[in-house]
């Protein structure tokens, strides 16, 4: 904000469309693993996640910023899921609850120092020290990535990938952020009560859609599950 000269609702995305392209993304990316395999996918995603960081640091502007922020959140969308996706494809049945137990005790314990170790870097350097150091941990993940990752072929699947799925789900997120963060002025409020309500209709459509689909980027049905969906809620 200080630096590009933005306000708060404009930095706001920086958080926001990170955050819609991992969540609208990650179904798309998890299937298209399904396809041609993991490795290919964990690997390829960190060299672009890399070259992206490298690209926000080095923006001169607000938008060209945001432009690879949004860049950063599609390399993590190929990464998250099939990482993910490995772990019950190559561990045993009777050990998985351990690991997955286990990379998650990671991924919150990374997510909790993250913000102090951003922070300090801020006050010591600057801004873009933040983007610099994910080459840091990028580099030696990417050997032993490359050293360890199975060589897997995909699955054959002649059904059709569900690109309106992801399409639509792209817009139900931009749209709630959007209602979310905009200002609140008079104009602002009636807009948001006209969008709310389009939005809503929107996602109803959008979840009919998926249900009738045979093979969705999004499953509604797996909020049948208990656990499932106590763990989403």
């Amino acid at each position: 904000m200080e630096v590009f000269e933005v306000g708060v609702t404009a930095a706001g995305w920086l958080v926001v469309a990170y955050l819609i392209g991992m969540a609208s993304l990650q179904p798309a990316m998890g299937k298209l693993g399904d396809r041609l395999g993991r490795r290919p996918l964990i690997l390829g995603g960190l060299v672009y996640f890399g070259v992206v960081s490298l690209g926000a640091a080095l923006a001169t502007g607000f938008g060209v910023l945001l432009f690879f922020r949004i860049h950063q959140a599609i390399a993590g969308a190929l990464i998250t899921p099939n990482g993910r996706a490995l772990i019950r494809e190559i561990v045993p049945q009777e050990r998985r609850g351990s690991r997955f137990g286990l990379v998650s005790a990671a991924i919150s314990l990374a997510a909790a120092f993250g913000p102090p170790l951003g922070g300090m870097l801020v006050y010591l350097a600057d801004w873009d020290a933040i983007f610099y150091v994910n080459l840091v941990f990028i580099v030696p993940t990417l050997f032993i990535g490359h050293k360890v990752l199975p060589h897997q072929k995909g699955r054959s699947d002649k059904t059709r990938f569900d690109l309106a799925g992801a399409f639509l789900m792209l817009i139900v997120l931009s749209g709630t952020a959007g209602l979310l963060i905009q200002t609140r002025d008079s104009e602002a409020d009636r807009l948001t009560l006209v969008g709310g309500i389009g939005l809503v209709v929107l996602t109803v459509f959008f979840l009919r859609y998926e249900l009738r689909r045979p093979n969705p980027v999004f499953q509604p049905r797996f909020f049948l599950h208990r656990t499932f969906a106590a763990a989403n809620s």
